[in-house]
């Protein structure tokens, strides 16, 4: 008998520890760096401008980030744009189509496995693109001048299940992160 209530309070002790230790790495939040860098720093006019993007985690814990990108504002995914006259010009985005039919109900593990990719501390995802400096939608190409690159990145959709309510291994991603504006020229 005295083994039994051992037992029983050891396993509710360790109960209450793994319980406190998810409500902690759901309570903390992601530490998110957004980076992005230009291949050169002065291109010619109706060349293509090469950038790099990379969503990295800066933080001392794991957090979980989409695994589907998608376009738009608002949107789950990257966003590399230049600005022109302080205006965006030839918006670039990594795209993907929210699914229009209900998914089956899934446990958290499930989702997490499915919809969401681990970012470990240092992880980083992103890619490499071009954006160019004379989009063929009737718009004239840049004319020589200074310009900047804005990379954003957001983490919230609606095609997405919310599990900011949820007790998760490590936090979701569920925020916009704005990376620094990068500069460069363009010349004749």
């Amino acid at each position: 008998m005295l083994k039994k209530a051992i037992a029983i309070g050891v396993l509710i002790a360790t109960s209450a520890v793994v319980s406190n230790a998810q409500s902690k790495a759901t309570a903390s939040s992601p530490s998110p760096k957004l980076v992005a860098s230009l291949a050169r720093s002065v291109y010619k006019v109706g060349e293509a401008v090469e950038v790099t993007v990379t969503l990295e985690n800066a933080g001392k814990e794991s957090f979980y980030v989409p695994k589907e990108l998608n376009s738009g504002y608002d949107d789950v995914g990257f966003q590399v744009y230049l600005l022109r006259n302080a205006e965006p010009y030839c918006v670039v985005s990594v795209q993907r189509n929210c699914l229009t039919k209900k998914t089956k109900r899934q446990n958290i593990e499930q989702l997490l496995s499915d919809r969401f990719l681990l970012l470990p501390t240092g992880g980083m995802i992103g890619f490499h693109t071009r954006l160019p400096t004379s989009c063929h939608f009737g718009l004239p190409s840049l004319p020589p001048a200074n310009y900047e690159v804005v990379v954003e990145y957001s983490a919230s959709d609606g095609c997405l299940p919310d599990l900011s309510n949820k007790r998760t291994p490590f936090p979701v991603l569920n925020s916009k992160v704005k990376g620094e504006r990068l500069q460069f020229k363009l010349t004749e």
